[in-house]
């Protein structure tokens, strides 16, 4: 009976222990699980957010190219005094606020219009430029996106050229229309988001070569990072999720990335792991030591009633060997 007493409590202990176990590690569980869901949910909202923003300024370029472009090839074009062509050639380009300037090269590389104040156009040849190639060589290239490089036309900050091909009747190459963008506008826009100290965001062309990042470094901007892991899932899938380490800086990061609209470009949000899963590992301490504590009360109170109940057998002992020895004493004591 006493044994079997014991055995119960251990099992109630043991009940209770478990119980609690399965309580705060059920909790530990979920608030890790919310944890990264606020932070897949905040990095896919950003991304968005930020996606449009980028995507309605390039629209916005290449519309003043393409009007560039249709103004060239009205008939009576060449016809117009100097300042009606300009005015047809860049007039859209007026709008567009945070752009450099835009220009027209013909078929030998030629500067034959540019969107400055200066109507007349300056001596200027541009046929050994990447973009200029680019457009000369493919005919089915639209609207291309240059590596970055100093500007000598914007006191050495970093630009990039988006361009469109100029062709003829018959298809033939007709030179191009252009819009220098500098960098950092685009950076001020970067910066000004919140991804906590580690946090990141990045900007790559199509072929993995780095236009813009925050944190900045102007050493890293136009580095080929195709091979680093991360860039080649950017390069290989339009858009996702998942966790990796930076190639620039080793941070473990979670990555939000996708396509920006149709253009030949992809941006991607990061998050630190260790931001991420920083207040959880906080709240996991504090309510692991709370069931530490609760799983040791349990313990302490087995203990507590294992000697109380083991007092309590002695002395019933006790009271029985007293008992039978006094039982014995009056049954041989001898009778009056």
């Amino acid at each position: 009976m006493k044994r079997s007493s014991s055995l119960y409590l251990y099992l109630l202990a043991a009940v209770v222990v478990l119980g609690i176990l399965a309580i705060s590690s059920r909790s530990i569980y979920e608030d890790r699980e919310s944890a990264w869901r606020e932070a897949e949910k905040s990095s896919h909202n950003l991304l968005k957010t930020l996606s449009r923003d980028i995507a309605s300024r390039i629209n916005l370029v290449d519309l003043s190219l393409r009007g560039a472009i249709e103004g060239l090839r009205t008939p009576e074009f060449q016809k117009l005094p100097p300042d009606i062509q300009h005015g047809r050639l860049f007039d859209r380009a007026a709008t567009v606020s945070f752009t450099g300037t835009f220009f027209v090269l013909d078929a030998n590389g030629d500067l034959v219009a540019d969107g400055g104040s200066i109507i007349a156009p300056r001596p200027w040849n541009s046929a050994g430029r990447e973009y200029f190639q680019v457009h000369k060589t493919n005919r089915l290239t639209g609207l291309y996106l240059g590596h970055p490089h100093k500007s000598t036309a914007a006191n050495d900050d970093l630009s990039i050229i988006l361009s469109r091909r100029i062709s003829g009747r018959n298809g033939e190459f007709g030179g191009v229309v252009a819009a220098r963008i500098s960098l950092s506008g685009l950076h001020d826009l970067l910066k000004s988001l919140d991804l906590g100290l580690n946090g990141s965001v990045s900007l790559f062309r199509a072929d993995g070569i780095l236009l813009m990042r925050h944190p900045y470094d102007a050493d890293k901007i136009g580095r080929d990072l195709s091979d680093a892991p991360t860039v080649k899932r950017f390069i290989r899938e339009d858009s996702g999720q998942f966790e990796g380490t930076a190639a620039l800086d080793g941070v473990r990061r979670f990555y939000t990335f996708e396509r920006v609209d149709h253009f030949p470009l992809v941006l991607s949000v990061a998050l630190s792991v260790d931001e991420i899963v920083a207040p959880w590992r906080r709240k996991a301490l504090v309510l692991g030591l709370v069931t530490g504590v609760l799983c040791s009360a349990v313990v302490g109170l087995l203990v507590v009633f294992r000697r109380e109940l083991q007092r309590r057998t002695r002395a019933e002992a006790e009271l029985s060997r007293l008992a039978r020895t006094y039982l014995d004493g009056i049954a041989q004591s001898p009778r009056l």
